[in-house]
């Protein structure tokens, strides 16, 4: 059992090892898509 939950907090760190990068650059894209936006809404008729 103890084996067994060892194994899964190993690919669990494995999965997260894995995605995290994928979300850390969907959160830079976003918020670079935020800034120019807010940038744009800025230099428009206001």
């Amino acid at each position: 059992m103890t084996a067994t939950v060892s194994l899964l907090i190993a690919l669990a760190f494995l999965l997260v090892a894995d995605y995290f990068p994928l979300a850390l650059v969907f959160t830079i894209v976003a918020l670079l898509l935020f800034q120019r936006e807010r940038r744009r809404r800025r230099r428009g008729p206001g």
